[in-house]
């Protein structure tokens, strides 16, 4: 106790030195919190930002969509999986979600945007939104034919909440362009430029009915309870849904091809005769793997062939198989060997073009054709399902697809069959030709895997903002390490002058009776009790200026910089977590102790002659 009481007094035997050092560590712990804290605040506001700006914790697409953004790319059984989520524990909001690029016009300019069609009820349960509208109003319904904008892209193209807005876009079925045009719901603010320069909402309604979704959604945004839970919520979205589709099967084929083998794969149904609905959906997944080199789909009907001549009727019963022609004769060659009639518009054509140019054409097996005596030009009737499609002869054909040799078959345009008799798009067998080498038993699982769902979250879906927070941690360490040498210095100086300075008085200590250890001791707590005063002192101030800010908050506009495409301007509301506030007191506190050990050590090993001869 005698030797801690010296210590607080030889404090005070030099007031400026100690003034200044207790300064320096006021200063630094003062820095250390701001820092600190205002690095982990802009994080968490930037996290904040992305998270309930657009996001969400966990999203759920068909796999492979979040590298390939295409409409077609699509979870065909949306409600199915939103029914499987639904009730997880820690989910405590979803959305759905349709995306899809477009050309957004005005009578002043165009820009490329992503379309978002969104439930206007469920989407406030994941993201902000309502609260990024900065003029105008949020949707009233799902039936509403407007949108919200961006205010960069309302600048863009001159327009505002009221106006009109034409968009310009392909549907699912990737036919002819659709235009639309809605009115300006409101305008709004997300806190990012690309977003408010790209992003445009519209009720989920009216993007199934533009872009021909029917029910099929690109994407399902979750948010959790707490964010300690988000990896227990992970895990049971993948219990609840499968990563593979199990009704299909592969089976491998062969097509002579400018007489070369060709290697197919038909992707059918399990359960003989059911349809694949939504083909392009899944032939999109299959483009995406490596060894395939094309996919199409055939749709097979049973169907009635009926033809009537000169008051003679006749009919007869065949398959009828619809095709793509350009990618049908990819894969079979099929159109070169239609025979046509030298007198037929077709005739010299390239026939496969043609066809898929033009609709109301069909194509007969010769023993079909035969049996109802027609020919090329005739006009027959096809009856399926109580309705019937009339359909022009283009041509006849020994063997059709999948090797129906002299069969009785007709062949036609896919999209006449779904319109007519289907009234959606659908396939009994989706072919994928493989690329020469590529072994179909490997292929044929993987295709089957692709077919799955994909459950990523925040990390895994914006590796760029993970990036961006571990190199700021490392800016902050930085900082953060600068700032304890300057104390550490400080300190250490103060005390290696403080023991110079003091020689004749440690040798007269240790001539009456005082241990090395005591001396050693004394210095070390001279030093601790510098840092402890700064430390309060400068733990004082900062505490009093982040609480004000934490309050208040702080706009960091003026100096914050853009944050991957748009940090600023915001308010940041910087605190001070217990675990900031143990690591700041403990590392200044070590930090004290190390810097005082070496003149510790000095002081404590000076040999008593030689330090009674310093006056």
């Amino acid at each position: 106790m005698e030797f801690f009481k010296m210590a607080w007094r030889n404090l005070g035997r030099n007031p400026r030195r100690t003034i200044v050092i207790i300064a320096a560590v006021a200063v630094g712990v003062w820095a250390m919190c701001i820092v600190g804290s205002y690095y982990d605040a802009v994080s968490a506001k930037l996290l904040e930002t992305v998270i309930f700006g657009n996001i969400g914790y966990v999203q759920i697409h068909r796999l492979g969509y979040h590298k390939n953004q295409s409409l077609r790319l699509c979870m065909t059984d949306g409600a199915a999986v939103i029914n499987k989520i639904k009730g997880a524990p820690h989910l405590t909001g979803y959305s759905p979600r349709i995306y899809n690029f477009a050309l957004a016009r005005s009578p002043s300019s165009s820009q490329g945007v992503m379309i978002m069609g969104i439930d206007p009820d469920l989407e406030p349960t994941v993201t902000r939104i309502k609260s990024f509208i900065k003029s105008g109003s949020y949707f009233q319904s799902d039936d509403e034919p407007v949108v919200l904008i961006g205010k960069s892209l309302a600048h863009k193209l001159r327009l505002g909440a009221g106006d009109k807005i034409a968009f310009l876009m392909q549907g699912f079925s990737g036919g002819q362009d659709v235009v639309e045009s809605f009115r300006i719901k409101g305008v709004f603010d997300s806190g990012f430029e690309d977003w408010n320069r790209g992003l445009v909402y519209m009720p989920i309604r009216q993007a199934e009915r533009i872009m021909d979704m029917k029910g099929r959604l690109n994407e399902i945004a979750i948010m959790v309870d707490d964010p300690k839970n988000l990896d227990a919520l992970k895990a049971e979205l993948k219990a609840r849904l499968p990563n593979r589709k199990s009704d299909l099967k592969a089976e491998p084929e062969q097509e002579t091809l400018d007489n070369k083998a060709v290697h197919l794969l038909g992707i059918r149904s399990k359960e003989p005769g059911k349809l694949i609905l939504a083909p392009e959906a899944i032939a999109e997944s299959f483009k995406n793997n490596p060894n395939s080199e094309l996919v199409s789909y055939r749709l097979e009907l049973p169907a009635t062939a009926v033809f009537e001549r000169s008051g003679r009727k006749r009919s007869l019963e065949l398959s009828v198989i619809g095709v793509e022609p350009l990618k049908e004769d990819r894969l079979s060659g099929i159109f070169s060997r239609v025979k046509v009639p030298e007198n037929s518009w077709l005739a010299g054509a390239e026939l496969d073009k043609e066809l898929d140019a033009n609709q109301g054409w069909v194509i007969l097996g010769e023993a079909a054709a035969e049996r109802l005596g027609v020919s090329a030009g005739d006009t027959i009737l096809i009856e399926a399902q109580g309705k019937s499609l009339p359909l022009q002869v283009a041509g006849t054909l020994k063997r059709g697809p999948g090797a129906k040799e002299d069969g009785l078959f007709a062949i036609s345009g896919s999209s006449d069959l779904w319109k007519e008799f289907v009234g959606q798009s659908a396939a009994s067998e989706i072919v994928v030709r493989l690329k020469e080498g590529a072994d179909s038993k490997e292929t044929d699982q993987e295709l089957l895997s692709s077919l799955g769902l994909d459950i990523l979250d925040w990390k895994e879906l914006y590796p760029d903002m993970v990036m961006l927070i571990s190199a700021g941690d490392y800016v902050n360490y930085i900082l953060l390490f600068c700032i304890y040498i300057i104390i550490a210095v400080g300190i250490a100086n103060t005390m290696v002058m403080s023991v110079f300075e003091r020689v004749r008085e440690f040798g007269i200590l240790k001539a009456i009776g005082t241990r090395p250890r005591q001396l050693f001791f004394m210095v070390i707590m001279e030093s601790v009790m510098l840092a402890l005063i700064g430390m309060a002192l400068g733990g004082l101030v900062s505490g009093i200026i982040i609480g004000y800010w934490s309050r208040h908050g702080l706009d960091v506009a003026w100096f914050t910089w853009d944050l991957g495409g748009g940090g600023g301007p915001y308010v940041i509301h910087p605190t001070l977590t217990l675990v900031n506030i143990l690591t700041i007191v403990v590392t200044a506190f070590v930090i004290a102790i190390l810097s005082a050990l070496y003149p510790a050590a000095r002081a404590s090993r000076l040999p008593v002659v030689e330090a009674l001869s310093k006056y």
